[in-house]
């Protein structure tokens, strides 16, 4: 579980960049919530390119923290490595998290401070033998009366393989705009694992790198 910072572009983002809230590397949330009074905290870096073929790399921290047995709050802040330039840090997003039916079905609230923006999610999880599936179904709100929004869907799964755990998404907002993601996670210790991924954009079919840390206390 963890929060994304760009809640702009909710499913396009990787896990430590995006706006809504799931475990490195998924951008795709599950619907668990942080325990009460137990925090997480995670750190990525993620290196792609724009629809102009130019290289973009930027890292993002956050930090999550349950307030009940059914609610957490988490603030996230990205910063540009990237191409450099005089604003590096970018601006913070918080969310809110409330299970609606424990480790099943979750809704988050997600915005980036200072603006109208918000992103509503619905989180389904089901859990077999050996997989877990999430679905997300989102709406990204302009904030404007006379602007649509846009809606947003995620599927993901999550394959347990004793200290490492396979995992995979594909997400995609209105308009075309997508992207499939493989990844895998090696857990050092129960409460620390560290990530990598690799994602490709349905629309310009560049890929996608990414990299971090997950840890709970």
């Amino acid at each position: 579980m963890k929060l994304k910072t760009a809640v702009l572009v909710p499913v396009l983002a990787c896990a430590c960049a995006g706006g809504a809230f799931a475990a490195y590397p998924l951008a795709t949330d599950d619907a668990g919530t942080v325990a009460l009074n137990s925090c997480e905290l995670e750190a990525g870096y993620d290196n792609s390119k724009d629809r102009e073929s130019l290289s973009n790399q930027s890292g993002a921290f956050s930090f999550k923290h349950g307030l009940t047995e059914k609610m957490d709050i988490g603030i996230s802040l990205p910063y540009r490595i990237h191409p450099a330039g005089e604003e590096k840090p970018g601006a913070a997003s918080i969310g809110l998290k409330f299970s609606l039916v424990k480790g099943i079905v979750a809704l988050s609230f997600s915005n980036e401070l200072g603006e109208k923006e918000y992103f509503l999610n619905t989180i389904y999880t089901k859990e077999f033998s050996a997989v877990k599936l999430h679905f997300n179904a989102g709406y990204l709100s302009t904030g404007e009366e006379t602007k649509k929004g846009s809606g947003s869907y995620g599927l993901a799964l999550e394959y347990p393989m004793g200290k490492f755990e396979a995992v995979g998404e594909a997400q995609g907002r209105e308009g075309g705009e997508g992207a499939v993601l493989l990844g895998l996670r090696y857990w050092i210790r129960e409460s620390l694992f560290v990530a990598g991924a690799i994602a490709r954009d349905f629309r310009t079919g560049h890929p996608r790198f990414a990299a971090g840390l997950h840890f709970e206390f």
